[in-house]
């Protein structure tokens, strides 16, 4: 029994453990997943900017971030949907349309008035608000000065001197038009110029230029209570010195040691600005308006008038004596080249024949008096048309005593070294780098007081051969006029005879009649005939040469007449010899060019 119980048993777990096979074998479907939801979202911006998400379907409970972007000048306000964050969140829960709203910036624009006059305002490129100007928005405003007043300037949001001007709004802005008022009268109760004082000249409202074609460039003019007045220039070595006299409400006349030399009209004078139109009689002519320099103290000028004296410029009519020495010629031509730092009209020519130690004398009218140490430089122009290295020397010289030609004292230099082609400014500082001229050279500096002339030499010690220009010389104060004692019509400075009416080539001395003949210069090619009768003529090596004066070889030249002949050595001028000429073609090197 126990053993048939037992196999029933085993047989039951069998039969359960087949059904268990059974039913693990057996596959099921998987249950179905829950179907999920899509929304759409386009977004868009207003004008005055962008945003980055256009357009998209997204899934229920996705979360987009939008962003927008303002263009310059706008702002962004809200999306929409009243949100008003940005970057914006979004959930997609529902199909949403968001626009991105910009509007134009808006600042205010304080206008504020000094003295007397009036602003008005016109907007150029966009329309006003009641109160504010949109970003961006341009608008003219333009001043007017009442009855008696003038336009000054403009301060704040801008500076410019003009009465209209266009501002920009593109920030809160305050600007301020000042008016003064405008002296009737330009001489005060103690019958004092109201202009005395330093004027920083503006640039210039309009040019007006003669036929040399040359403007004042004018860039400070000072007015002193002793009447006298000191105009300076864009060109550092050209000013203007002299007296003033105030003729009318609106005319000043001026002058230079006695001699006419233009005049100002049109004046217009406050307390803060000026304008008039100026005339410097052969030299410029502009009109220019400018403002007071309010730290200016007479009592401190050290550039006073009269300081930094003009010696020579070579205008026509210039009040100096031009002589070449050693064998070099001077004369006053043409400038060649008035685009660079020097645009004068006429210019200063040196010849150079090759001769060792020559040069030019300057001696102006009165001297030049080097006395003040703040004020001991000569500068000058100097043209040379290649570049070679040539050694200048600038030599201060004393006036010459007629009766004892020993007693001179000693005279002083100063060397530069050049090496430039064109134009150049050479400065010469006899209180930093002079010396005593040999043979007192190892001496102790003498002082420098009241010298009568310049002597300027070219390629000193070389022998260069060539043609260079000097102009704009200036340096130290005008000191006292040159006598001519001896009335021979030279002055001192350069007269070495007494009481005889000498040639200015030679020192106010006669030439000695040493001969009448026409000869080669020891160069071997200049044709030379100093003491020869106009009209002589002489064979030499082979040609026969005949001597002119200035205007026989003026109508040989008009004339086409044949001129590789002729010499040249009684003419003191040569300007302007071709000046109608467009084609010639002789030999001229043997000409001896004016002293």
């Amino acid at each position: 029994m126990k053993g048939s119980v037992l196999r029933k048993s085993k047989f039951q777990a069998f039969i359960a453990f087949m059904l268990l096979l059974v039913g693990c074998s057996k596959e099921t479907s998987p249950a179905p997943e829950p179907e999920v939801n899509q929304y759409t979202l386009n977004v868009s911006a207003s004008q005055g900017g962008s945003v980055d998400v256009t357009e998209g379907v997204y899934d229920e409970n996705t979360v987009v971030q939008v962003t927008a972007t303002a263009n310059e000048h706008y702002v962004f306000v809200s999306w929409s949907n009243g949100a008003t964050e940005n970057p914006l969140s979004v959930t997609m829960n529902n199909d949403q349309t968001l626009t991105a709203n910009f509007v134009k910036r808006q600042y205010p624009l304080q206008i504020l008035i000094e003295g007397q006059g009036t602003v008005t305002e016109t907007i150029i490129s966009t329309a006003k608000q009641p109160t504010d100007y949109n970003s961006g928005t341009v608008v003219r405003l333009e001043a007017t000065p009442g009855s008696g007043w003038l336009f000054y300037t403009w301060s704040g949001a801008s500076t410019e001197t003009l009465n209209q001007i266009d501002l920009t709004i593109d920030d809160s802005k305050t600007v301020t038009a000042s008016f003064e008022e405008q002296y009737t009268n330009v001489k005060g109760a103690d019958n004092t110029f109201r202009g005395v004082g330093k004027w920083k000249i503006r640039k210039p409202k309009q040019s007006i230029t003669k036929d040399f074609n040359v403007a004042c460039e004018i860039t400070e003019v000072i007015f002193k209570t002793n009447g006298t007045f000191v105009i300076k220039t864009a060109v550092a070595s050209v000013s203007f010195t002299g007296e003033y006299s105030v003729e009318t409400n609106s005319t000043i006349r001026l002058t230079s040691s006695g001699t006419e030399l233009g005049s100002l009209s049109e004046l217009v004078l406050s307390d803060s600005y000026i304008s008039f139109s100026i005339a410097l009689e052969d030299i410029c002519v502009e009109s220019v308006a400018g403002d007071r320099d309010k730290t200016y103290n007479e009592n401190n000028d050290t550039n006073a008038s009269g300081e930094d004296r003009l010696i020579a410029q070579f205008e026509e009519g210039e009040q100096v004596n031009l002589i070449g020495f050693n064998g070099a010629g001077f004369y006053t031509d043409l400038n060649p080249d008035t685009t660079g730092i020097n645009a004068s009209y006429r210019s200063g020519v040196i010849f150079n024949s090759g001769d060792e130690f020559q040069g030019v004398l300057l001696a102006p009218h009165n001297t030049i008096d080097m006395s003040n140490p703040a004020h001991q430089i000569i500068e000058l122009d100097f043209y040379q048309e290649t570049a070679s290295e040539l050694f200048l020397l600038a030599k201060l010289e004393q006036a010459v005593d007629t009766e004892n030609l020993d007693a001179s004292e000693v005279a002083v230099e100063v060397g530069v070294t050049v090496n430039e082609a064109g134009w150049q400014r050479v400065r010469f500082d006899f209180g930093a780098n002079r010396q005593n001229s040999p043979p007192y050279e190892n001496e102790e500096n003498v002082a420098l007081g009241s010298y009568s002339f310049l002597a300027f030499f070219v390629g000193l010690g070389s022998q260069i051969q060539g043609t260079y220009y000097i102009d704009n010389v200036v340096g130290g104060r005008e000191g006292e006029p040159v006598p001519d004692t001896d009335g021979d019509g030279t002055f001192d400075s350069v007269d070495n005879c007494i009481e005889e009416v000498g040639d200015m080539n030679n020192f106010g001395c006669p030439f000695e009649d040493v001969s009448a003949e026409i000869f080669i210069a020891e160069n071997g090619i200049t044709v030379k005939c100093p003491n020869a009768e106009i009209g002589y003529t002489q064979e030499v090596n082979g040609k026969v040469f005949e001597v002119v004066d200035e205007s026989g070889l003026r109508n040989k030249i008009a004339n086409d007449e044949d001129v590789s002949c002729v010499c040249t050595s009684r003419i003191n001028n040569m300007a302007i010899l071709f000046f109608e000429k467009t084609f010639f073609n002789q030999d001229i090197s043997h000409w001896a060019l004016p002293p």
